[in-house]
C-alpha cells in the first residue's frame, strides 16, 4: 500500500531515510486531509518540488535536518490552512520562497533555527496573521525584510544568534500588538530605535549578549505597559549592568 492511497491520512512523519534524495512522484498528491507533516533527518533530500501543492488542510509543517535542501517550493502558497511552520537544521537552505509565503494567510507561528547559509528572510512581510516569530542561529542573515509594518498581529519576536544583524527594520514600529521582544547574540546590533518606546502593547523586553548596544531609548522604563526589562552581557550598557552583584546583568520588573 502506498501513501498516495491513504486519502484520509491526517498525520504523517517521514524521517531517517539516509539515501532519499526526493519523494516519489505523486506521493502526497491525494493527501488532502493531511493536518500534520514532519519531514526530518533526510540528509540527502535535495528537493520537495511539488509534493506540498495539494495539502490544503495542512496546519503544521516541520522540516528538520535536511542538509542538502537548498530551497523550498513556491507551492507553499497553496498551504492556506497552515498555522505553524518550523524549519530547523537545514544547513544548505539559502532563502525562503517569497511567492510561496505570500499565500500563507493563516500562518500564526514561525520558527527558523540553525539554517547557517540562509541569507535572506524576504517574504516574512507577507505573513499578516503571524503572532509568533522565532529566528535563531541564522548567522548569515544581516537584515529583516522591509514591509514588516504588515505584521499587525505579531505578539512575540525572538531573534537570537544573528551576529550580522545591524538594526531592526523601521516597519516594526507598526507592530502595535507586539508584547514580547527578545534579542540575543546579535553582536553587530549597535542600538535600539527610539520608536520602541511607542510600541503600545510591549510588556517584556530582553536583551542578551549584544555587546555593541551602548544606549537604550531614554523613556523606555517610563512606559506604562512595560512590565519586564532584562539586560544581560551587554557591557556597554553601563548604567544597567549592576544587578545582584553581577557586572553584566540587569533586570527590572514593575511589580518589584
Amino acid at each position: 500500500m502506498s501513501v498516495s492511497s491513504l486519502t484520509l491520512l491526517s498525520s504523517l512523519h517521514i524521517s531517517d531515510f539516509d539515501q532519499l534524495t526526493s519523494f516519489p512522484v505523486g506521493m502526497l498528491e491525494n493527501s488532502t486531509n493531511l493536518v500534520f507533516l514532519y519531514i526530518g533527518c533526510l540528509p540527502k533530500l535535495m528537493s520537495l518540488h511539488r509534493e506540498l501543492d495539494n495539502l490544503v488542510a495542512l496546519k503544521s509543517l516541520c522540516i528538520v535536518g535536511c542538509n542538502e535542501l537548498a530551497s523550498l517550493p513556491e507551492g507553499l502558497k497553496n498551504l492556506t490552512s497552515l498555522e505553524r511552520l518550523e524549519i530547523r537544521d537545514c544547513k544548505s537552505l539559502l532563502s525562503l520562497p517569497e511567492e510561496g509565503l505570500l499565500g500563507m494567510t493563516s500562518l500564526c507561528d514561525l520558527y527558523i533555527h540553525s539554517c547557517g547559509k540562509l541569507t535572506s528572510l524576504s517574504g516574512l512581510q507577507y505573513l499578516t496573521a503571524l503572532e509568533t516569530m522565532v529566528i535563531t542561529g541564522c548567522k548569515e542573515v544581516a537584515m529583516l525584510p522591509n514591509g514588516m509594518e504588515n505584521l499587525r498581529m505579531l505578539r512575540m519576536l525572538l531573534i537570537h544568534g544573528l551576529p550580522n544583524l545591524v538594526s531592526l527594520p523601521d516597519g516594526l514600529r507598526q507592530a502595535t500588538s507586539l508584547q514580547r521582544l527578545n534579542l540575543g547574540s546579535c553582536k553587530s546590533l549597535v542600538g535600539l530605535p527610539e520608536w520602541i518606546e511607542n510600541l503600545i502593547s510591549l510588556r517584556s523586553l530582553r536583551i542578551c549578549n549584544c555587546p555593541n548596544i551602548a544606549i537604550l531609548p531614554a523613556g523606555l522604563k517610563r512606559r506604562a505597559p512595560l512590565l519586564e526589562l532584562e539586560i544581560k552581557d551587554c557591557p556597554q550598557l553601563k548604567g544597567h549592568n549592576h544587578h545582584q552583584g553581577s557586572s553584566h546583568s540587569y533586570s527590572w520588573n514593575r511589580f518589584h
